[in-house]
């Protein structure tokens, strides 16, 4: 549904992101799991969503050791309707589930006809404000703001050598790091969690993956990419849960980039 810019950036070309300085440093580690703590800050910057450009006005993530693939999530982005008035999006909650009670829309200078949630939902979403669009709203604001915090935190680099990412959706959340110790070699690891769709009854399948990898440059357009993981699947409906399956993998590949 929506269009997104391929990363947040911002017209001086400045690093958008850090590891938080007063706040707590950034810390991961893997072993029977993936372990997170931490704070990342977004300053400054923008996306592209739906053909509107967003200027992020703060951004937090706070990583949970309790739960690496969930952390915290408190930003503020708005854009600009006109000359005269802003859209502001508020988001403050953990990043998985994304509902309504973590999401405010507020317009500024608020108007009486159309600074409704419901109002101004549809004018980021559908660019109108009709009987349609009011049915599809409240569906829509949960992804559009996921699709918001994907665009920010999907890949977010935090100095010149470290990147994570963060996904989430209605089913699933992630989280990965990256390492790049030279222009030709680099390592990470990831862990993602699948979970039952509660508005489903069909048979669904929930578990966990997690992997590590790394990735060798040989040659400028060739490289070899070898990787290891483990997944345990149940299959559930939303009344029963069958054992599925688990094993490790392991690959190696030969790839190949076409060009820049």
């Amino acid at each position: 549904m929506f269009l997104r810019s391929a990363k947040p950036t911002d017209d001086s070309g400045k690093p958008l992101y850090h590891a938080g300085r007063e706040q707590r440093g950034v810390l991961i580690t893997l072993d029977d799991h993936l372990h997170a703590s931490g704070d990342i800050l977004l300053e400054r910057g923008f996306v592209i969503l739906n053909f509107k450009k967003f200027e992020i006005d703060h951004g937090l993530v706070r990583l949970r050791e309790e739960d690496a693939t969930n952390p915290y999530v408190n930003l503020t982005a708005h854009w600009d309707v006109d000359s005269e008035s802003k859209i502001f999006v508020d988001y403050a909650g953990l990043l998985s589930p994304i509902t309504d009670d973590k999401i405010h829309f507020r317009l500024d200078p608020p108007s009486f006809e159309d600074s409704s949630q419901e109002a101004i939902a549809q004018t980021l979403i559908f660019g109108q404000s009709n009987a349609s669009a009011q049915n599809l709203a409240g569906v829509g604001a949960t992804a559009f703001t996921g699709g918001l915090i994907g665009s920010l935190f999907g890949n977010t680099p935090l100095g010149d050598h470290i990147k994570i990412s963060l996904g989430a959706s209605e089913t699933e959340q992630s989280l990965g790091t990256s390492f790049s110790v030279n222009e030709r070699f680099s390592f990470g690891g990831g862990f993602k969690a699948t979970q039952q769709d509660p508005n489903s009854k069909d048979l669904q399948r929930t578990g966990n993956c997690e992997d590590l990898y790394f990735e060798w440059r040989f040659t400028n357009r060739w490289s070899l990419r070898g990787a290891t993981g483990f997944c345990q699947y149940d299959e559930t409906t939303s009344t029963t849960t069958n054992n599925g399956e688990q094993g490790i993998n392991v690959g190696l590949d030969a790839l190949w980039q076409m060009g820049y």
